[in-house]
């Protein structure tokens, strides 16, 4: 298997990213140094679905919902709590 480099611009990725990946895997640390390049807002879902200061406890869908919604209509916030 041969290692083929991909020589790409963030900003050619466009005005928003999804970072998936499972747990510890470095999606946040990945999101803010992504966010720090470009300009981009970070929005962690983690801290929109939980209790502040938990992830333990989950909110309310329709708190979700409607701080995802608010999120994703933004065309610039600070999702860091």
């Amino acid at each position: 298997m041969t290692h083929q480099s991909c020589d790409i611009s963030l900003r050619m990725l466009g005005p928003r990213l999804i970072v998936m990946g499972p747990s510890n895997s470095g999606k946040s640390t990945l999101s803010v140094s992504i966010g720090r390049l470009t300009g981009l807002p970070v929005v962690h879902l983690d801290l929109l679905r939980h209790e502040v200061g938990t992830f333990d406890r989950l909110r309310s869908l329709t708190d979700f919902h409607h701080d995802h919604a608010q999120a994703i209509a933004a065309s610039s916030l600070d999702y860091r709590r």
